[in-house]
C-alpha cells in the first residue's frame, strides 16, 4: 500500500514538472539595434548592452524581466519568477527627476 502511495506521489511530481516546463517562455523574434542597424533576433541571443524595441503584442509574448525602459511604461507579471500574482507598473527613466541618480 505504501509503495502504491509513493508511486502516485512521484507520478504527480513528474506531471507537475512537465507542466511547468511547458509554461516556459517561447522564443520569438524581436527588433534589436546592433552594429548601427535594426536586426531581428531571439531573446536567447540578447546581450547586456543591446537596445531593444518592444511593441504591443497580440500573442501576449513574454519579454525579459530585467530590461531598462528608456521610454514608455509596461505592466509586469512576476508570477513566473516569485510565485505571486500581483502585477506591477514599470515606468521609464524619463520620469526620474534630473538631479536623481540612477543605479542599475
Amino acid at each position: 500500500m505504501l509503495a502504491i502511495f509513493e508511486m502516485l506521489i512521484v507520478k504527480q511530481q513528474v506531471m507537475n514538472i512537465t507542466m511547468i516546463r511547458n509554461m516556459g517562455n517561447k522564443r520569438y523574434p524581436f527588433n534589436i539595434y546592433r552594429n548601427k542597424k535594426w536586426v531581428k533576433i531571439n531573446f536567447d541571443q540578447l546581450l547586456f548592452d543591446n537596445l531593444v524595441t518592444i511593441g504591443r503584442s497580440l500573442n501576449n509574448n513574454n519579454v525579459p524581466y530585467d530590461l531598462l525602459l528608456l521610454r514608455g511604461s509596461c505592466i509586469l507579471d512576476k508570477s513566473m519568477l516569485k510565485g505571486g500574482s500581483v502585477s506591477q507598473m514599470k515606468e521609464s527613466i524619463q520620469t526620474l527627476e534630473p538631479n536623481r541618480y540612477f543605479y542599475y
